[in-house]
C-alpha cells in the first residue's frame, strides 16, 4: 500500500480549510451541535409544501424572558438550495413570530400579519397591513413550491423594559444603531412548523432542527442585502454543521 506523505497530508488539510467556507471552531466548546433542549441560535425547517392545496406555517419563538432577538429568515429551493426570499424578524422576550407559505395557483408567497416582521423599512406588519411577498422563481429543474427554511440569529439586545411587551420600534432602533458590537448569539430560539392541506383537511406538525453555538460572526451584521448560508461567517464551517 502506498503511503501518503506529510506534504500531501498538509495540502489536503489546507485545501479543506480554504474551501470549507469559514473558519473552524476554536475549541470543542465552540462546535455547533444539535440542541438537546430545543433552544439554539440557528433553526432548520426541513421542508415546506405549497402545491395542490398544501400550505406551511412557520413558528419561531424567542424563549428568553429578558432579551430581545433579531434573526434572519431564509427560504431556499429543494434541488439547488437557491435563495428565494429572505427577511428579518424582531422578537421581544417570550415573543412568537408566525408566517405562512402558500401558492395561489400561479405564484408562491410568504405572508405574515405578525408584528415581528416589517412590511416596509420602518413599519411592522399587522392584520390590516400584512407582510406578503412572492418567492423568486427557481432555476430550471428546480421549484419554489417545495423547499426548506433556515433561521439564523443575528443578535440579542437588553431593550427596556427587559420583559415581554418590548416596543418593536425600540428593537428596530437598537438594531439599526448597532454598529459592529461584538456579541455572541444566545441559544434561545426554538421553532416548529405546521403543514396542512386546506382541501383534504390534513395537518402535520414538525419541530425545526435546532442548532446551538452556531456562533454567527456578530461583528458583521446580518442583513438582506447579502446572501446568508450555513457556514458563511460562522465559527463553524458547513462541514461541522452537516456533521
Amino acid at each position: 500500500m502506498k503511503k501518503i506523505g506529510l506534504k500531501a497530508i498538509l495540502f489536503i488539510m489546507i485545501f479543506t480549510m480554504i474551501f470549507a467556507g469559514s473558519a473552524f471552531a476554536d475549541t470543542s466548546a465552540d462546535h455547533v451541535s444539535q440542541a438537546a433542549n430545543g433552544k439554539g441560535d440557528a433553526l432548520i425547517f426541513p421542508v415546506y409544501f405549497t402545491t395542490d392545496g398544501w400550505e406551511t406555517k412557520l413558528i419561531v419563538t424567542n424563549t428568553s424572558l429578558t432579551e430581545s432577538v433579531v434573526a434572519k429568515v431564509i427560504i431556499r429551493s429543494k434541488e439547488n438550495s437557491q435563495e428565494l426570499r429572505d427577511f428579518m424578524i424582531f422578537l421581544s422576550p417570550s415573543d412568537v413570530w408566525t408566517g405562512t407559505l402558500y401558492n395561489d395557483g400561479s405564484t408562491t408567497y410568504i405572508t405574515s400579519s405578525d408584528d415581528s416582521c416589517l412590511n416596509s423599512e420602518t413599519t411592522f406588519a399587522s392584520e390590516e397591513s400584512p407582510f406578503t411577498v412572492y418567492l423568486e422563481e427557481a432555476c430550471d429543474g428546480d421549484t419554489n413550491e417545495l423547499g426548506y427554511v433556515t433561521v439564523i440569529e443575528g443578535g440579542s439586545f437588553s431593550v427596556a423594559p427587559d420583559a415581554p411587551g418590548v416596543d418593536k420600534d425600540d428593537i428596530l432602533t437598537a438594531w439599526n444603531t448597532w454598529f459592529g458590537l461584538v456579541q455572541d448569539p444566545i441559544n434561545v430560539l426554538t421553532g416548529h412548523q405546521e403543514i396542512n392541506n386546506t382541501i383534504a383537511g390534513i395537518e402535520y406538525s414538525l419541530n425545526a432542527t435546532v442548532l446551538k453555538n452556531y456562533n454567527w460572526d456578530i461583528a458583521t451584521q446580518l442583513n438582506t442585502q447579502f446572501e446568508t448560508f450555513l457556514g458563511l461567517g460562522s465559527d463553524n464551517s458547513y462541514g461541522e454543521v452537516e456533521a
